[in-house]
């Protein structure tokens, strides 16, 4: 309703400036309401560019999703994949309905042993493929709600900062499974 009263408020203005222009006998300029409108117009649009940018930003390529298979009574385990972004992006964080937490973990040699370390985010330069692998960076799948058997399906939510949220389909192998056979 305040739109419309805004609307006639306006055509009003318009007309009398309009009526006035003619009386003053100068020549009449552009209406007052066309060039509201036309910068109601135009407002509209870069704000739907501003809304739309994470959904204009390159996806990123997922490829090689896989989970190795966990033992019955384990709730942890591992997920891995290759990314790529055109553009570069940065990986900031990772959900699973399947796990209660997913952690983007980092392996570091630290006096002849293998450590895990927290990793905040991924960066993944433009143009490169990054590889989550064993013995490497990996996800970790915390509290899973029940063990991942071989054939099973896992589904994670990517969360990248330009390309947003990207909804990936991981298979599960076997326990022994070094990687998707290609």
């Amino acid at each position: 309703m305040v739109g419309l009263r805004k609307f006639f408020f306006l055509e009003k203005e318009a007309k009398t400036f309009a009526r006035l222009s003619r009386t003053s006998r100068r020549q009449p300029c552009k209406s007052f309401l066309v060039l509201f409108l036309k910068k109601e117009v135009l407002s509209v649009l870069v704000l739907g560019l501003c809304l739309a940018s994470p959904a204009l930003a390159a996806p990123v390529v997922v490829t090689s999703a896989w989970a190795r298979a966990t033992l019955p009574h384990q709730d942890e385990g591992a997920a891995y994949l290759t990314l790529q972004s055109k553009s570069g992006d940065t990986l900031s964080d990772v959900s699973s309905p399947e796990a209660g937490m997913v952690m983007l973990h980092e392996t570091a040699q630290k006096g002849g042993m293998s450590n895990m370390v927290d990793v905040d985010h991924l960066y993944l330069p433009a143009g490169q493929s990054v590889a989550l692998a064993p013995g490497g960076t990996h996800l970790m799948l915390m509290d899973l709600k029940h063990p991942l058997q071989a054939g099973d399906t896992l589904h994670l939510a990517l969360h990248f900062e330009k390309a947003g949220t990207q909804n990936v389909t991981v298979k599960v192998l076997g326990v022994h499974a070094t990687g998707p056979v290609p």
